[in-house]
């Protein structure tokens, strides 16, 4: 007698990672296998999955079974100022993903340079 199978698990993989950050935004790296859709919020408390996935920007991924990675661009923020991205994830079969990703980073400084009327700098 040959043992029945049910259907195979998909597998379900979900990496956040801030990838380059400037003086007013951030580009953020969101790697999935078994995601659907995903989306995002820029805020200082951590909001539950369901809250971020209703209030949040969202993307879609086209094809959940195969790795995929996608950009998320942050802009408009100020110079020299700490910010966190919550992420939620909604996996292929419905089901809310778990965790709630943060990424963490502070923008650069905005550098001034001051000359002086001969055009030295001061």
């Amino acid at each position: 007698m040959i043992p029945e199978v049910g259907p195979q698990k998909e597998t379900v993989k979900v990496e956040v990672t801030v990838d380059s950050v400037n003086s007013n935004g951030a580009i953020i790296k969101v790697a999935t296998q078994g995601i659907k859709e995903f989306a995002y919020m820029q805020r200082d408390t951590e909001l539950e999955a369901t809250a971020i996935l209703a209030a949040g920007e969202k993307k879609s991924i086209t094809d959940s079974s195969v790795a995929t990675t996608t950009d998320v661009t942050i802009q408009g923020l100020e110079p020299g100022t700490a910010y966190k991205v919550f992420f939620a994830f909604r996996q292929s079969d419905n089901a809310i993903y778990k965790n709630v990703v943060v990424a963490e980073f502070t923008t650069a400084c905005t550098l001034i340079v001051l000359l002086s009327p001969h055009g030295r700098q001061s």
